[in-house]
């Protein structure tokens, strides 16, 4: 099979279902609940333009309050799969940049010099990304300043070096093609406190409980993982135990949703995690509970 034909294969998959209403339904539900009708037309516009899949997190919405207007999210893969399918697209480098490196970009040739020694290279002082284009006579050069993006808060921690690369490399690809990628951001260029929101605003989404009168639930904080119990002491909910609807069947074993927590090395995975919990029926309120204390467990590890 060709190249050509390779790469057109899984982009006809994504368009396809960007343009199926049963799976724009679920689109809309889970990555963009509180958008308006406009806003979630420009959502698909853009996914059908870059043929990201929302499911697999390259591509996703976000809207702070139904006041604010939304804000389109890519993930730093999202941009390289997009940017990858370009006629013109030449590759891109994407490096740190340590207070001993001998780093020169020179801007008449499009060229960038940059040599160092990994046994001491000194102070992280920040990243560039080059992007290289066949339709442009030199390539689009990128340089973010650490100081403008650490706050000192989650994976900026422990990994300085690759999220200050993966903002640069964000932003010289969204000026490669700024067609496609104008307006949208990567989550890493974001201040903390609204990656936090925007973390938060994902878990209250996927921790949404069932109508009152099928369960009692709870519902859990994610900012600071307390767990508030719910009864069900409205009208709806005073129905006699024969009309009480089924619970439904379950997805995934408590065993596997534990080894699931257990395993998670980022926020994602904790997300996805509790998608499982809150597949679980009311009865099995027990083991919720357990889940979410190991869940907030985690939450502490990763920070």
């Amino acid at each position: 099979m060709s190249n050509e034909l390779q790469k057109a294969a899984p982009l006809n998959n994504m368009l396809a279902m960007w343009r199926d209403p049963e799976q724009l339904k679920t689109i809309r539900s889970i990555y963009a609940k509180d958008a308006t009708d406009l806003e979630f037309k420009t959502f698909v516009e853009l996914g059908i333009a870059t043929g990201l899949n929302p499911f697999l997190r390259e591509i996703w919405l976000v809207k702070y309050d139904k006041n604010s207007a939304a804000q389109i999210f890519i993930g730093r893969d999202g941009y390289r799969k997009s940017i990858s399918t370009k006629e013109y697209y030449r590759g891109h480098h994407a490096d740190a940049v340590y207070s001993n490196d001998d780093f020169c970009f020179d801007l008449t040739k499009g060229e960038v010099r940059h040599t160092y020694n990994l046994k001491d290279r000194g102070k992280l002082l920040g990243a560039y990304s080059i992007v290289h284009m066949a339709n442009v006579p030199r390539p689009f050069y990128v340089f973010v300043e650490l100081h403008e993006y650490d706050l000192g808060h989650s994976l900026w921690k422990t990994k300085k070096a690759t999220m200050i690369k993966k903002v640069a490399e964000c932003q010289a690809i969204r000026m490669a093609d700024s067609c496609t990628f104008g307006g949208t951001y990567s989550e890493d260029e974001m201040p903390e406190h609204m990656r936090e929101e925007s973390k938060a605003s994902q878990l209250n989404k996927r921790l949404e409980l069932k109508p009152s009168n099928t369960f009692d639930g709870e519902i859990v904080n994610p900012a600071t993982g307390e767990v508030t119990e719910t009864v069900n002491t409205t009208a709806e909910a005073q129905v006699p135990p024969a009309e009480q609807p089924l619970e439904q069947e379950l997805l995934v074993s408590v065993d596997t949703i534990k080894t699931k927590i257990q395993n998670a090395d980022n926020a994602q995975m904790l997300v996805d995690a509790v998608d499982l919990v809150n597949s679980l029926p009311g009865s099995m309120m027990a083991d919720k509970k357990e889940l979410m204390n190991l869940y907030r467990q985690k939450q502490k590890e990763l920070g």
